[in-house]
């Protein structure tokens, strides 16, 4: 099975250009406290400019169900991730940090404070593997996923800091990440 690539924190049209040249996956909008954070008239416009076939992601913590689902309803994402050890009973797929809990995948990431982004790589020896299919996150970027992919065998790898430079997305980065990955499977 093909490893999937999901980039994260995107918030500008100029992303948006790069998610569709570079095709990942799925793309995150985080929906946190954070520097990549993005309001949902912010996501909405974005979301309009999303290449077909890519999915939208939502990232949350301690957000309210209505909120997420209005975000759903108005097609701005399609799946939702749950940091914090917070899960939320949707009807649409849902990616949580915990393996115990109703996710549909689980989020492997380094996280402080209960919430990921951190940019730093986890023990890829020291996951156990879940009953259910797993994005990893935390310290990757083109020269690093190659071995995580074969370490690990996540279902998809997902990445926010090691696509950019200097805290902007870096297509170049982008096109690297995605053809490692995808020569990698």
């Amino acid at each position: 099975m093909e490893t999937r690539v999901k980039f994260c924190g995107i918030c500008t049209e100029r992303d948006i250009e790069h998610v569709n040249l570079t095709r990942p996956d799925f793309i995150g909008f985080v929906f946190v406290e954070s520097r990549w954070r993005v309001s949902a008239e912010i996501a909405m416009n974005l979301r309009k400019r999303l290449a077909e076939g890519i999915i939208p992601v939502g990232m949350f913590r301690d957000e309210p169900k209505e909120s997420i689902l209005s975000l759903y309803r108005n097609g701005v994402i399609e799946m939702a991730t749950f940091y914090g050890g917070r899960s939320c009973q949707l009807d649409f797929p849902s990616i949580t940090l915990w393996p115990d809990t109703s996710g549909d995948y689980v989020l492997f990431d380094k996280s402080k404070g209960g919430i990921g982004g951190t940019g730093e790589r986890l023990d890829w020896n020291d996951l156990t593997k879940p009953d259910k299919p797993f994005f990893l996150a935390g310290g990757l970027n083109a020269e690093s996923v190659e071995e995580a992919i074969r370490m690990t065998k996540p279902y998809a790898v997902d990445v926010i800091s090691g696509i950019e430079t200097d805290g902007e997305k870096d297509l170049a980065k982008m096109q690297a990440f995605i053809e490692r990955v995808r020569n990698n499977g």
